[in-house]
């Protein structure tokens, strides 16, 4: 599933890239594997720890991390599309972050507890 999510976004990535005349159907490819990964990745706290105060931990612990970053990648993304005015190298890094998605979800999606 996780593989499957990292792929949409390869696909809408990719696409903005090479098509960008069609960045509707992109934008609606990355919105729906990003949507799906969202909701996959919160489930995956329960299902990958064994009591409610390890879900708890760890749920808080991949939060704070990603929206930290998140907060912060829409910063640098603005500075970095105002140095170099261009969107090229920007989708071409968000492409890369979609497979880092993809990786981390297939390696998730393995049985087993986070100890």
């Amino acid at each position: 599933m996780g593989l499957g999510c990292g792929l949409v976004m390869v696909a809408g990535a990719t696409g903005l890239i090479l098509k960008p005349e069609w960045s509707l159907v992109w934008i609606v490819l990355l919105g729906l594997g990003a949507g799906v990964s969202m909701v996959m990745s919160i489930s995956l706290f329960g299902l990958r720890t064994r009591t409610p105060d390890q879900a708890a931990r760890l749920s808080g612990m991949a939060q704070f991390v990603g929206y930290t970053v998140a907060g912060l990648g829409q910063l640098a993304v603005g500075m970095l599309h105002m140095a170099s005015d261009s969107w090229v190298g920007l989708l071409s890094l968000m492409l890369v972050a979609c497979v880092g998605v993809m990786i981390f979800a297939f390696l998730a999606g393995r049985k087993g507890y986070v100890e």
